[in-house]
């Protein structure tokens, strides 16, 4: 008796036109991000963008709500970036190696992807702006607060972060030290290697964390 094979719901394929859509998006976000360093945030209109980008204002509003929405594009990037690492990483790998390899993630994207001039555009426009304009450096919602909350819990449970550390404190302290180490690259103008610096420093926030939890808990 031939098996009815199970009705299952067809891979939607990419049309013509969001492939442009997609194509546009990116060059879109591209000429930002090269006027934003070239000129500075405050220096650049959307007009700016779209003109030198090739296209219509309107269809700069079709992909983005305003000029903010650019730098929350490269967030969106980053947290799915950090999102696909830790679903990747090994189930019984120490909490503390987890915490490396997004690390890694974060800052071998900012070093590669993004580039110092960019990043000092990004940390200067957040210095300059009230939190209500543009947050994303401190956004709650982002995806990796809640896998740090999970690492967090995780961590508890093995004993190998200290029963005191409630999630939202740790995940805040983490990213504290994420955020330092990139200011301090920009600081000094990509002088030194971002991602071996963040594996670095991550290890041996590791490391104490394991010898505190001996030594005290």
């Amino acid at each position: 008796m031939i098996q009815q094979k199970a009705n299952t719901p067809a891979e939607k394929q990419p049309t013509m036109r969001s492939i442009r859509a997609a194509k546009t998006k990116a060059r879109l976000l591209k000429t930002a991000y090269e006027m934003f360093s070239e000129y500075g945030y405050d220096n650049v209109t959307v007009e700016h963008i779209t003109t030198r980008a090739g296209v219509s204002k309107g269809t700069f509003y079709s992909h983005f709500s305003a000029k903010e929405a650019v730098l929350a594009d490269h967030f969106r990037q980053v947290d799915d970036l950090y999102e696909e690492t830790y679903k990747n990483l090994p189930k019984d790998m120490p909490v503390t190696e987890k915490l490396v390899q997004l690390a890694v993630t974060m800052c071998r994207f900012c070093q590669d992807e993004c580039g110092v001039e960019f990043l000092k555009v990004i940390y200067a426009n957040q210095l300059t702006h009230s939190a209500e304009d543009v947050s994303v450096l401190s956004q709650q919602d982002r995806k990796i607060t809640p896998i740090l909350h999970e690492i967090t819990e995780e961590g508890k449970r093995r004993g190998e972060i200290p029963e005191f550390f409630d999630k939202e404190t740790f995940a805040r302290e983490v990213k504290h030290l994420a955020h330092g180490i990139v200011y301090d690259w920009c600081m000094e103008n990509g002088a030194f290697d971002l991602t071996e610096g963040a594996e670095r420093i991550f290890r041996l926030m590791g490391q104490m964390a394991t010898l505190f939890t001996r030594t005290v808990c």
